[in-house]
C-alpha cells in the first residue's frame, strides 16, 4: 500500500541519468510483523533508483518508480537474533562512512579487551538510537573538514520500537536548533 501510494505521487526518473541512479527520494521503515507465532522485527527501504542490496542478492527492480524493498525479511531477522546477533543496515553515500566506522569499531572493541572503558555503553534501545545518531553526525562532521565536503547529515530523528511498541521518539524540527 505504501509504494502504491508513493507511485501514486512520485513521478518517475530516469535512472540512466546518472544524477538520478541511485534515486532521489528515499526512507526506511522499521517494526514488527507476526512471523511463526512471534513479533520479529522487519526493515523496509522505500526509494526510486536502483539497489545496491538487491542487487547483490540478484533481484531486480524498476528503479524509475518507488519500490517498498524489504532489506531484512523476517526469516533472515529470526535467524541472526536466534545467533544472538543484530542487524545494521547503511545505505547512501557508505563506502567510506562504512570504512571509518569499522576501523572505529575495532579500535572500540579493542579498548574493551585493554581498559574498562565501554563504547557504545547502551544499555536500552534509546541508548542504541543516540549512539547511532553519534556515528551520522561524527561521519557528517568528518566530511565536512575533508576534501568531500558535507554528502551526509542534516537533523536525525529517531523513533525507537521494540515489540511492545513505541518506546520513543524524538523529531528534530530542521527550522529550530536542537
Amino acid at each position: 500500500m505504501l509504494e502504491e501510494k508513493g507511485r501514486n505521487h512520485i513521478d518517475e526518473i530516469d535512472i540512466t541519468n546518472n544524477d538520478n541512479r541511485w534515486g532521489t527520494i528515499g526512507f526506511h521503515l522499521a517494526g514488527f510483523v507476526e512471523y511463526e507465532g512471534k513479533q520479529v522485527p522487519t526493515f523496509y527501504h522505500i526509494h526510486n533508483g536502483r539497489s545496491q542490496v538487491l542487487e547483490e542478492r540478484k533481484i531486480e527492480i524498476d528503479g524509475s518508480i518507488v519500490n517498498a524493498n524489504h532489506d531484512m525479511p523476517p526469516s533472515e531477522i529470526k535467524k541472526i537474533i536466534n545467533q544472538g546477533g543484530y542487524y545494521i543496515t547503511r545505505n547512501g553515500d557508505i563506502n567510506i562512512y562504512a570504512t571509518i566506522f569499522d576501523i572505529l569499531q575495532d579500535f572500540f572493541n579493542n579498548l574493551r579487551r585493554d581498559t574498562p572503558i565501554r563504547i557504545p555503553y547502551s544499555t536500552n534501545i534509546e541508548d542504541r538510537a543516540e549512539w547511532l545518531k553519534f556515528q551520522i553526525k561524527m561521519i557528517s562532521g568528518l566530511y565536512e573538514l575533508s576534501n568531500i565536503g558535507p554528502t551526509i547529515g542534516g537533523n536525525i530523528s529517531a523513533l525507537t520500537i521494540t515489540e511492545n511498541g513505541i518506546q520513543s521518539f524524538k523529531f528534530i524540527n530542521p527550522y529550530f536548533r536542537e
